[in-house]
């Protein structure tokens, strides 16, 4: 039987732009945004162990990503970290590891010591670093906020990794080492790990995500271009015991050292580093680092 009407469509049919049908990152462009995002947490941690060490910021040098499994990721750690678990919220469990060496040199360094490291190191970590752990934690996940444009809370920090890790032995992981370069020869590593297969929906916030903002607004612009803001540049960071504080005096010298490498900030917020020196009989700051 066949039909004697002509059948007439009430409306075109639809089409769809390329963009609708264009593919997700393939690996190696998630991998490439994790790198970017390295680089940017490298800067943040030079500025935030900065304070510890007294003004003197490390270098900090983000090396390859790398890719294992989670079973050998223990094996790189070591038996001894500072090791803290965070959470980059939507499932995304974040791995972030400091090297022993790196936690009892920033130790050190905040009683007002040089930085030392035991050798050989001990089996644990003495109580006294408690609190530094806290504190890398907390630095670890303002840090990743800021890096990846995301919110990322810390869920738990132990210093054997075994006790924090989330990851099934299998699981494929994207390693990001941060290296710390000290005077004197010392360097130790930050390691980040998280999920090859979460590394999508890590990135993948939109115009959120400061590694995936391909134009902006530019701060100079009107209506802020305009607008002052004090800056300060902090030449003397020193610390005195409190009998000895009750006992200064008008006319009393103290003798300062100002640091090489002076941080120049906006309100509390560090935007550079820079070293001092003199230009047409002021005293003046040269940028060596911008973030």
């Amino acid at each position: 039987m066949k039909p004697e009407t002509t059948f007439i469509a009430e409306r075109p049919a639809a089409t769809h732009c390329p963009e609708l049908f264009r593919r997700g990152p393939t690996p190696a462009d998630l991998l490439a945004q994790f790198a970017v995002a390295g680089e940017r947490m490298a800067r943040l941690l030079a500025d935030r162990f900065a304070p510890i060490k007294g003004g003197y910021a490390p270098t900090m040098r983000c090396q390859p990503v790398q890719e294992c499994e989670a079973g050998t990721l223990s094996g790189k750690i070591g038996p001894l970290a500072g090791n803290c678990l965070l959470d980059a919220g939507d499932g995304i469990p974040l791995l972030v590891s400091f090297q022993a060496e790196g936690v009892f040199h920033l130790l050190d360094c905040s009683f007002g010591g040089p930085g030392e490291v035991p050798k050989p190191l001990p089996d644990s970590f003495p109580y006294s670093a408690e609190l530094m752990m806290c504190r890398l934690e907390a630095i670890a996940a303002s840090s990743l906020a800021k890096a990846i444009g995301r919110e990322v809370n810390p869920k738990s920090r132990s210093e054997r990794f075994a006790e924090v890790s989330p990851y099934a032995k299998d699981t494929r992981l994207a390693l990001l080492p941060i290296e710390a370069t000290q005077a004197g020869g010392l360097n130790w590593t930050v390691t980040i790990a998280a999920p090859l297969e979460a590394l999508e929906g890590l990135f993948d916030r939109g115009e959120g995500n400061p590694a995936a903002r391909t134009g902006s607004h530019h701060p100079a612009g009107a209506p802020f271009g305009e607008m002052p803001l004090p800056l300060s540049a902090v030449l003397v960071d020193m610390r005195m015991a409190v009998s000895a504080l009750s006992e200064l005096q008008v006319g009393q010298i103290l003798p300062v050292s100002v640091a090489r490498s002076v941080p120049l900030r906006v309100g509390e917020t560090t935007i550079g580093h820079g070293t001092v020196g003199a230009l047409d009989d002021r005293v003046a700051l040269q940028l060596s680092q911008t973030f």
